[in-house]
Formats: C-alpha cells, sequence, structure tokens
C-alpha cells in the first residue's frame, strides 16, 4: 500500500519523504554509531531504492570522483597558479585594436616577462634596456636562483663581469614598478661590503632611474619567474630561461625553474664558451621529455630557432625572445595588427626595419616576441634586424655625454620627438642611427610648437637604449649647459662646484649636475683625527642642504657609478701635480697623499683614483714615537716615489707580517717622506754632468799639446 500511494502521487510531492528518512537517520546517526535499522527503515529505503533504479542514468553526468583524486587536483591547479601567474588568462586579444601597444613606464604591471638588452653591468647590478623609455636594474640576488643560494652560502660576493656583454638579449621579469631603497631584502644587503656606507644610496639619483626620487624598477632574471613549468609547454626550437647550475663529464646540467625537468647542456653545444655556475643563458629546446630537456646555447642555433607556422602556441607558454613568422592582418594608424600560429598582436611602427606604408595584408614577416601584457591581453611583437638576428646595435661611436645634432623627423604628442643623427654626429652614410628625445628630457612648452619637421638641433646623448636601438637624446637647458655631461667628463684632482643635496651621518651627497651626483665622506673634510661620531656632526655643522661647495674629485669609479670626492685643506691648495695611475708615475715624482693605514711598521699612503703607496719599515722604525704619532689616518703628507714596481715589471712586494691579505695584494709604490731625495739625485746628476765636461776639456787640451808638438818636430 505505502508503495502504492507513493508511486501514485506527483512528482512534486515524492521528495517530502526524503527529508524525514535523512533527518531520521540523522538523529539516529548522532545518538549511536551502532544503530540498527528497524522494519520502517528497512521499507523506506527498499522504496527509494526501487526509485533509483527506476530513473534512467545520464549518460553526460561526470562520475564522482574520490577524495584523493579530487585533492590532488586541486593541488595541480594550485601549483600552476603559483609557478605560472598568467595561465589565470585563458584567451589573447581577439579584435584589432585602435593602436600598436607601446610599452611605458605608467603601463607596466609587475610580474610581466619582456624582453631586454644588457645596457650596463657593474659590481652589484646588471642594467637592462626595455622597450621604450624603460630601463630595469637587476641586483645581484636576482641574477639567477643558484647564484642566490651561492650568496647565501657565502661562496659570491659580487657580480663575474664576465656573465653578461653589453648589447647581450635577456628575458627578464618585472618584480616590482615602484621599489623604494629603504625596503631592501636582507639577502640583497648581504651581497654588500659592510664597509661600503650607504651603497644603494649611489643608484637614487642614477640618470638611468625611472624616477629621482629614490624608486626604480627591478626585474628578476630567476628562472622560477621566467621559465614554463614541466615539459608538456615545451616543444621544440622554443626558447627558455635557465641557470647554470652544476658542470659534468660531457655536459652542463640547467635549472629551468620549479616544476620543470632538468636541462642537460652539452658541451659541443656552448658555442665555445665556458659557463659560469649561476649564470642565467637563454636556450633553445632541441627535445623535452619528462625526465630531461635537451637544449642548445649556440648563438646561431638560439637565433635561427623559429617555431613553424603550423605549431600552434598558447599564450601560458609564449615566452619573449620567440621567434615567429607572423602574417599582416590590417594596418592601424601606429603599427601592424598581424597573426601568427593562432594568436594575434601588434608591432608598432618603432620596430619596423621599413616605413608604415611598405606593409600590406598579407605579407609574411620575420619577428620576436617582445612582451605579453597580460593585463590587457596584448601582445608585442618586434622586427628589428638586430633583435631578430640577436645581434648588439652598432651606435657607430655615439656615447653618453656626447653633443650631436641632429634633424626633427616626427612628432609624438604627448610622448617625445623622433629625430635622426646626422653623418657628422657619427652616424655613416646608409646606416640609420635614430634618436628619441622624451617628453621629459625635451624643452619646455608644447612639443608640437617647439619642434617643427626638419628643423635641426643640438642635443646631448643621454643614454643608448641597446634593445631599440635607440639614442636616447636630452634637449633641456640644465643639460646642455652642464660643464660636466656625463662620468667620463670628470678627471681625479679636477675642481668642481655643486650644491650640496643631502646629508647623512657619514658623508654629503654633492650634486654636480643634473646626472651626476657625487660623495663627500665627512672624514674628507678635515685633516685632523677623527675620533669620535659626535666629531663628525661638529664638521658638518656648517653645512646644509642648498649650500654651495667646491671640492676636488677623490676618484670615479665607472663601474659603480660612484664619484668620490674631497675637501682637504692640503688637497685642495696642492701645487704638486698629482698621482692618478700607476703606469705615470716615475721614480723621484712628488705628490701629495692620504694617510690610510697605520699598523705596527706598516704606512700605507692612497693617492688620486686608487693608487696607493707603502712605507719603507726602515725608514718608520727610524722615527721616534712622537714623530710616529703625528701620522695618523687622514692626515695629507707629502711623498717621494721611490720606486714603482710596475713600471720595471717586478711584482708588489709582500711583507711576513701582514695586516690583512686583502691590502696587500693590491699594487702599491715605494714611498719616503724625504722630500730631499729628489734634491740629492739632481745634484748628483749635475756633479757628473761637470765631471764629464771637465774630462771633455782635458782630453781636448791634451789633443792640442800633441798638435803642437807635431808642428814644432816638422818645423
Amino acid at each position: 500500500r505505502v508503495m502504492s500511494d507513493f508511486l501514485r502521487s506527483a512528482p512534486g510531492e515524492r521528495p517530502e519523504a526524503a527529508p524525514a528518512r535523512e533527518e531520521k537517520s540523522g538523529e539516529a546517526g548522532r545518538k549511536s554509531k551502532k544503530h540498527k535499522k528497524g522494519p520502517k527503515d528497512i521499507m523506506e529505503a527498499s522504496i527509494f531504492d526501487h526509485v533509483r533504479k527506476a530513473q534512467p542514468k545520464d549518460p553526460n553526468k561526470p562520475k564522482k570522483k574520490n577524495n584523493v583524486k579530487r585533492r590532488q587536483e586541486k593541488e595541480r591547479e594550485e601549483f600552476k597558479l603559483m609557478a605560472l601567474p598568467v595561465l589565470d588568462v585563458p584567451t589573447h586579444q581577439t579584435r584589432a585594436p585602435s593602436s600598436a601597444d607601446l610599452l611605458g613606464s605608467d603601463n607596466i604591471p609587475s610580474g610581466m616577462m619582456c624582453l631586454a638588452a644588457v645596457q650596463e653591468v657593474d659590481k652589484y647590478s646588471v642594467l637592462l634596456s626595455l622597450p621604450g623609455p624603460v630601463t630595469a636594474r637587476v641586483s645581484l640576488a636576482e641574477i639567477s636562483g643558484v647564484y642566490r643560494k651561492q650568496i647565501a652560502d657565502g661562496k659570491v660576493h659580487d657580480l663575474d663581469p664576465d656573465m653578461f656583454k653589453i648589447g647581450q638579449q635577456i628575458m627578464c621579469s618585472i618584480k616590482d614598478v615602484n621599489h623604494f631603497f629603504d625596503s631592501i631584502d636582507p639577502l640583497e644587503v648581504a651581497e654588500i661590503p659592510s664597509d661600503d656606507p650607504d651603497p644603494y644610496e649611489r643608484y637614487l639619483h642614477h640618470p638611468n632611474n625611472n624616477n629621482k626620487y629614490g624608486r626604480a624598477m627591478l626585474a628578476t632574471l630567476r628562472e622560477s619567474y621566467v621559465s614554463i613549468p614541466g615539459a608538456p609547454g615545451l616543444v621544440a626550437n622554443m626558447l627558455v630561461m635557465g641557470a647554470i647550475t652544476a658542470e659534468e663529464d660531457h655536459c652542463w646540467t640547467v635549472s629551468l625553474g620549479k616544476g620543470a625537468p632538468p636541462g642537460v647542456l652539452l658541451k659541443t653545444r656552448t658555442g665555445g664558451e665556458n659557463p659560469i655556475i649561476g649564470q642565467p643563458y637563454q636556450f633553445a629546446v632541441l627535445s623535452a621529455t619528462p625526465a630531461a630537456v635537451q637544449l642548445t646555447a649556440v648563438p646561431d642555433a638560439v637565433a635561427a630557432a623559429t617555431i613553424s607556422r603550423g605549431g600552434v602556441l598558447d599564450i601560458a607558454n609564449l615566452v619573449p625572445g620567440q621567434r615567429v613568422k607572423c602574417q599582416v592582418e590590417q594596418s592601424l594608424p601606429d603599427g601592424l595588427y598581424v597573426n601568427f600560429n593562432g594568436l594575434k598582436g601588434t608591432i608598432h611602427r618603432y620596430h619596423l626595419p621599413k616605413t608604415l606604408a611598405r606593409y600590406e595584408p598579407g605579407h609574411f614577416i620575420e619577428s620576436r616576441i617582445l612582451y605579453v601584457n597580460h593585463k590587457t591581453k596584448c601582445i608585442a611583437l618586434t622586427a628589428l634586424s638586430h633583435i631578430v638576428t640577436r645581434t648588439p646595435f652598432d651606435f657607430k661611436g655615439a656615447s653618453v655625454g656626447q653633443e650631436v645634432t641632429c634633424k626633427v623627423v616626427s612628432v609624438d604628442e604627448g610622448r617625445g620627438v623622433v629625430v635622426q643623427l646626422l653623418p657628422e654626429a657619427g652616424a655613416a652614410k646608409g646606416i640609420r642611427v635614430r634618436g628619441y628625445i622624451w617628453a621629459k628630457l625635451a624643452a619646455e612648452g608644447d612639443l608640437t610648437e617647439t619642434y617643427e619637421v626638419g628643423n635641426t638641433i643640438q642635443c646631448q646623448v643621454f643614454g643608448l637604449n641597446q634593445l631599440d636601438g635607440v639614442v636616447v637624446l636630452a634637449h633641456t637647458k640644465p643639460l646642455l649647459e652642464a660643464k660636466y655631461p656625463s662620468l667620463s667628463s670628470l678627471s681625479p684632482a679636477m675642481k668642481v662646484s655643486g650644491v650640496v643635496s643631502a646629508m647623512t651621518p657619514t658623508k654629503l651627497s654633492i650634486h654636480l649636475t643634473p646626472r651626476i651626483e657625487g660623495d663627500l665622506l665627512l672624514a674628507d673634510l678635515t685633516e685632523t683625527l677623527v675620533a669620535t661620531p659626535n666629531h663628525l656632526k661638529k664638521i658638518a655643522e656648517s653645512f646644509r642642504v642648498g649650500s654651495p661647495i667646491t671640492c676636488k674629485v677623490w676618484q670615479v669609479d665607472q663601474q659603480v657609478h660612484q664619484v668620490r670626492l674631497t675637501k682637504k685643506t692640503t688637497l685642495m691648495s696642492s701645487h704638486l701635480p698629482p698621482i692618478v695611475s700607476y703606469g705615470d708615475v716615475k721614480p723621484g715624482a712628488q705628490a701629495h697623499g692620504v694617510v690610510l693605514v697605520v699598523h705596527g711598521a706598516t704606512l700605507i699612503v692612497t693617492f688620486y683614483n686608487g693608487v696607493w703607496g707603502k712605507l719603507a719599515k726602515a725608514e718608520w722604525k727610524a722615527m721616534s714615537k712622537a714623530e710616529q704619532a703625528q701620522y695618523h689616518i687622514g692626515k695629507v703628507v707629502t711623498c717621494t716615489v721611490v720606486a714603482n714596481p710596475l713600471a720595471t715589471g717586478k711584482a708588489p712586494r709582500k711583507d711576513k707580517e701582514q695586516v690583512d691579505d686583502n691590502i696587500f695584494k693590491r699594487p702599491m709604490l715605494e714611498i719616503t717622506f724625504k722630500t730631499h731625495v729628489a734634491e740629492e739625485e739632481e745634484e748628483d746628476e749635475e756633479e757628473e754632468e761637470e765631471e764629464d765636461q771637465q774630462e771633455d776639456a782635458d782630453s781636448d787640451n791634451d789633443e792640442q799639446r800633441e798638435d803642437g808638438q807635431e808642428e814644432q818636430e816638422a818645423e
């Protein structure tokens, strides 16, 4: 009866029995786990079993997965999102945009991967040229994951200069768009020697930084940020970033990032180079399996690696620098809209080797991926020949600080001015050297009114964009009138004038030009012994931010873009020829130096530009204690060079009792404090000359006597 009543009831009324059963079964389950089913429970269970059997199965309904498989899939999805953030962008731009995308400092999202070129390399970082007016700095700890571990282990303290070459193309990931230098990772601080005061402060006012108020765009080359996880996304002729991890008998092992199989680089595929442990490379994939990835680093093979038109790429495995063959779909006001391997992107007219009018729909262009903006789902490509062939651009002798003559080609309203360097400025005939004046480096006023197409203007080279192959020019009045346009225009012992721009407990920052800042240590303001920090405070009381100051250049370090100044009274008024290098020093030369080390019987004096000299121990021991006490650290002394080991080819001497091994490894001059040494040598030379003259006169008299005797005998 119950069965027949249930089957006769309407479908909407049937679920009424289910809640009662679920509620009862739930209560029974909470009361006791060993609840025995009664007759009523058995009857209801049999009824619902009959109903479930009577309903037809849906073939499209997915099967329920057990908890283990469900958890594994969830972890796999979370790992993918963590390892490759771009996977959350399922599609690319499918409709033609109104204009071609051009990278700028205002539209770069953090985490974006971009093609870059090495612009500068110093001890602690690498400066990269990105497309457009953008530069990014890679700190020592962000070179690679392997190099980062070596820094943490204390095996590496500075950057190997052989790791990078100027103009080398490399793939990077933007780590921080607006980075403040007062919040640095402890691992990054560990890479700087402790005796270097405020090492990162010298980057604050560097001209290549994007913001002069202490911000800079930071990038990373670590393989976990610029790689594709897993072998399924790797195909032949694809470019990948990796870092050398170890050397084996016949190959090098390569780290391709988290989740990716290890890479294998045979020693015959290095292109004749000897890789360095931790060195980042951009490889071409030969074959990929879940166990290993075969790679090649031969420059010609990497440059020629092209994904075929038949292969379909996904935005998840699309890396900057990848070479593809694209087809023009339509022209845009400032570029081209192209398609390649199932994807679509844009090429800005600045990245076309020919004029925009020469490209028609259907034309094929050899190009490379420039960057992928996942925020706007835009893929930008480049067709410049030096980027496609992966060769450094030849700027034909243009250098930073050089004054050049340019011709205005076009004006981009709100962005900048396109110019052409004239042949007399260093550009050879038949080779186009483009220049660009960004709005922040242009003269005041409206760009369209200030710069007329065809006019000739005088500019100053502000920088060289190694990726775009463009000379960045400045046309502002302060830069054009600057006495020191670049670091190369400064030389040791030169008098310079500037303004105090910042003050710290240990030094003053001197603003020399809009692009050059110098460091003046407070200890270089006095010749007295600096015993306490309070003494330094008293020295700095006479200076304020904005105060004008005149000082001398003590040392110029091109590698770290650092200018050290001095204002010691004796050095400022010295008329002795300065010692600025070991090669120009001859024995007997006199110069002023500063006492650097006094320890036991060792006294070391430093001259301009890092030239060191050492006093003989015998002379130091011959002094009384009162005389020795006069020579304290920071005192300016008059020295006479006794010998120059580097000039004679001899290696610098080492004493048995050493203060520090690193100090005595440096080349040193042999000096003395006796100023009469040179006078004695001159007197000796004069005496020798007089003796030679006397001998010549005597010999002449003897010859005359002999001639007279011969004449008398003949008569």
